[in-house]
């Protein structure tokens, strides 16, 4: 590469990560919409309709021990998932914990939430659920809920004030994390009553792993799925502190790594309002689900039933699932090569065991497609680093008239069959590649806890030692010694300190992505000392 190569990428790379760390989470546009009816649902009935039940059948049973309860096989008795949350609750019931597949689940007897999620990750557990009140999926945070368990259902009972009797079931599903929740409104009185106002929250934040937790506030956002309009496929849309009023799929909080959403029929909530609350040390996002209210009919039931997933963003996983949720993985806008460059890292994962062999792989790929361009990259820095004793003799001649010194120039060029662009114009096309492996890499739930070699034990995070950055910064400064030198003391000055400035803007990105532009770098600068050679 010459020196209008290097400056290109150096360029390039600073306003693309500058536009994702500034600019884009405040451009992406907001959307309004209405919920819609995802396939697979378990169904349920709203409105107008009931679901009728075994005559005596009581809503709630009798014999209920508050608070205690367990899932799976393990029998691991119910506790509490600390001190300071007992104490904030509003009864002397105790949370309900129970276990599955390795993972904690905590309910809160107040509005029948989920106010812990102790996800089994890769590098150990990762709670979900940052700020435990009201909640995950809380409704009627006002009322006190009975409960009992049973296998992998959780179930809450309680009566409203208008007479309403209530039932909330949570049917947990921990190997897909796709669960379901079921909500049953019962009257049992001889006279119409309507449907007390109400509403279910998700928020506020959405926890993530430790190596994540400094850049989490500013990553967390309420998004959601338009419903699909035709043949067009909908793209994930930001939504901003307003009510939304269209048709969505689902709605949702997310990060880097993980995803809250609700999949919900659309006669259940008439609407959807995004806002942010002021916590001890920061703003977090969160969302409420307003339902529809109406009337039932006497002895009426009538259920309510939706899905809702909470887990990391594991596209392959979320794309099983069928409802649209893969979208929130974000390939930037190359979204097309990401997600085939992600296909192929899990083809070589299959092949090393190692993503860290992986992406060198996949680095060899990338460099033999794009091999033509680099040689034409690198045959013009040649060309031009001949003609440099020629230039600098043009540049002193007609230093006084800069018009007769460009027209000698380009009659330099054309004849010693040199290009200035062309070693810039090559890496421009290869720009969309390194955006879309930059995506790709920054945010594959695959890399996190995934190690590579000896000290580098998880490819998403930071190289703890920065062994990485610094031996991609050495072979940037070999490589540049190898372009031509600028007569122009202000871009020399550039081309000296840019391998400094691509270190130190490394050093805190995934060790994943490090070690690509480290592969890439090194295959470069054999590449160009044996074209060079062979050119020369």
């Amino acid at each position: 590469m010459q020196r209008n190569l290097l400056l290109a990428v150096g360029l390039s790379i600073l306003v693309y990560t500058g536009w994702f760390a500034w600019l884009e989470p405040k451009l992406q546009p907001s959307a309004p919409g209405n919920p819609i009816r995802p396939s697979g649902l378990v169904p349920g009935t709203a409105g107008n309709g009931s679901v009728p039940s075994a005559p005596g059948n009581p809503i709630r049973p009798s014999g209920l021990v508050p608070g205690t309860g367990t899932l799976g096989s393990s029998g691991t008795p119910a506790g509490t998932r600390s001190s300071a949350e007992g104490a904030a609750g509003t009864s002397d019931k105790k949370p309900i914990v129970v276990h599955s597949d390795g993972s904690r689940y905590q309910f809160r007897p107040e509005g029948a939430s989920l106010t812990g999620f102790s996800f089994k990750g890769p590098l150990g557990p990762v709670e979900l659920v940052p700020h435990p009140l009201p909640g995950f999926f809380s409704t009627w945070p006002e009322l006190s809920f009975e409960s009992k368990v049973q296998g992998k259902k959780i179930s809450f009972f309680a009566s409203h004030p208008s007479g309403i009797r209530i039932k909330k079931d949570f049917s947990l599903s921990p190997e897909l994390l796709l669960h379901q929740i079921q909500l049953q409104l019962e009257n049992p009185t001889s006279s119409p009553l309507p449907v007390p106002s109400w509403s279910m929250k998700l928020g506020p934040g959405l926890g993530t792993v430790a190596a994540e937790q400094k850049e989490n506030p500013s990553l967390w956002q309420c998004v959601m799925l338009p419903a699909p309009k035709g043949s067009k496929s909908p793209s994930l849309r930001k939504l901003s502190e307003a009510d939304t009023a269209e048709p969505w799929t689902w709605a949702g909080l997310d990060n880097r790594y993980f995803l809250a959403a609700l999949l919900a029929p659309p006669e259940i909530f008439s609407n959807v309002r995004s806002q942010k609350e002021k916590l001890s040390s920061y703003t977090a996002p969160s969302l409420e689900f307003i339902g529809t209210s109406g009337l039932l009919q006497p002895k009426e039931k009538r259920v309510i039933s939706m899905s809702f997933y909470l887990g990391p963003k594991d596209y392959h996983q979320l794309t099983l699932l069928g409802q649209g949720l893969e979208k929130s993985v974000d390939f930037g806008m190359f979204g097309s090569l990401g997600k085939g460059s992600l296909w192929i890292l899990h083809v070589f994962h299959r092949w090393t065991g190692n993503y860290g062999a992986a992406i060198i792989l996949l680095t060899f790929l990338v460099q033999i497609l794009i091999s033509p361009l680099t040689y034409k990259s690198i045959k013009a820095s040649t060309a031009l680093k001949k003609l440099q004793p020629q230039i600098q003799a043009i540049q002193k001649k007609f230093k006084d008239d800069p018009k007769r010194m460009n027209l000698e120039m380009m009659q330099l060029y054309k004849t010693g069959g040199a290009n200035p662009l062309g070693g810039c114009l090559p890496l421009l096309l290869q720009m969309p590649i390194f955006f879309a492996l930059f995506k790709t890499l920054r945010n594959s739930w695959e890399l996190h806890g995934a190690s590579f070699i000896f000290w580098v034990k998880d490819l998403s995070a930071p190289d703890p030692y920065y062994v990485l950055p610094i031996l991609m910064g050495g072979i940037m400064f070999f490589q540049q010694k190898q372009n031509p030198t600028s007569t122009d003391p202000a871009q020399a000055n550039v081309m000296m300190w840019m391998p400094v400035l691509f270190t130190f803007m490394f050093l805190n990105f995934p060790s994943g992505l490090v070690l690509y532009w480290l592969t890439s770098s090194s295959l470069s600068f054999f590449q160009q000392i044996f074209i060079q050679r062979k050119l020369v």
